[in-house]
């Protein structure tokens, strides 16, 4: 068993700290659901393209450029809001129902175009810089509307008023990748002595990789159980023990961190590409939102498609 050092034991301390505060202000957010959600989403995207933006320097690009993504993930992520006439009557109810995952391909032409012309006529907005922001913009975009879909997507339990019931899908999801964070960092500086891919994040372990999974799938499949348990399915006919569904839970469960791990391995991947440790300092102790969002992002696309895929029967077809 590795000691902890004084400089773990107070990075500890920072982060442990962060989360809670972090809890104490987004968890509220997902329980009530509603515009308070969706504020939340605002506030998680923004971030996060403003860190995409400053990754290889505060003033590497153009002014116009922040305007354009800024713009583009807004109009990207509540497209829905605006053209589909269910959910503009749900929110009109003040019951946001999102029973689909869409992006507007016309908005995508466009932010395409606003980036790559840039590249063309500008000497500090490279090639390589368009399609990183191309790239990374859309996948913010998408990540941000399937936790939205997580949250609002129609089911059994969501008439505006349990809030607790109609939460329970996006909390479990977000169960299974937290705990598969902090279950590899407790795992990784306590007994960790193998590195998992020394060349892209030099301090994650198998050992840390191996707690994860395990914490992530006992926590999840104990937070689904126990609500069951109390009459309330996380997604009734799906994720829930009834009718051999279980299979069903010990699969996405396996899969969450799994997912997880691949979105951190892919960010880590990133910022070893651009020499920083952090994408920001906006939260002390886990570095930007993008650090602590990274897994969570990545597994909610996941979930939404495999959820979509599911009610469709396994179907592609749009």
């Amino acid at each position: 068993m590795n000691k902890l050092s004084t400089s773990s034991k107070h990075s500890l301390l920072i982060r442990t700290i962060s989360a809670i505060v972090l809890i104490a202000i987004f968890i509220p957010c997902v329980i009530l659901g509603g515009w308070f959600f969706v504020g939340a989403i605002i506030v998680i995207s923004g971030a996060c393209i403003y860190e995409i933006l400053i990754t290889g320097g505060k003033n590497r690009y153009p002014i116009y450029i922040y305007l354009v993504c800024f713009i583009a993930d807004f109009l990207m992520i509540f497209w829905q809001f605006f053209a589909s006439e269910s959910v503009r009557a749900s929110i009109g109810q003040y019951n946001i129902v999102l029973d689909n995952i869409a992006i507007s391909p016309f908005m995508i032409v466009i932010f395409f175009f606003a980036v790559f012309v840039t590249v063309l006529f500008s000497e500090r907005f490279t090639l390589a810089d368009g399609c990183y922001v191309f790239a990374m913009n859309l996948y913010i975009s998408l990540s941000m509307l399937s936790l939205l879909y997580l949250r609002f997507r129609p089911d059994a339990y969501y008439n505006g008023s349990k809030f607790i019931a109609s939460c329970l899908l996006i909390v479990y999801m977000a169960v299974g990748a937290f705990m598969n964070d902090i279950g590899a960092y407790l795992f990784g500086i306590t007994f960790g002595k193998h590195k998992m891919s020394p060349r892209i994040s030099p301090n994650k372990t198998w050992e840390g990789f191996f707690g994860g999974i395990f914490c992530s799938i006992l926590l999840s499949m104990l937070f689904a159980y126990f609500f069951e348990l109390g009459g309330y399915p996380v997604l009734p006919g799906i994720i829930s023990y009834a009718d051999n569904k279980w299979v069903w839970i010990l699969t996405i469960s396996l899969i969450i961190p799994i997912a997880g791990d691949f979105g951190d391995l892919l960010f880590s991947a990133i910022k070893r590409h651009y020499g920083i440790k952090d994408f920001s300092n906006l939260i002390p102790g886990h570095g930007g939102f993008l650090d602590r969002f990274d897994s969570i992002t990545f597994v909610a696309m996941f979930c939404a498609t495999v959820l979509v895929l599911i009610e469709r029967g396994w179907s592609v077809v749009i």
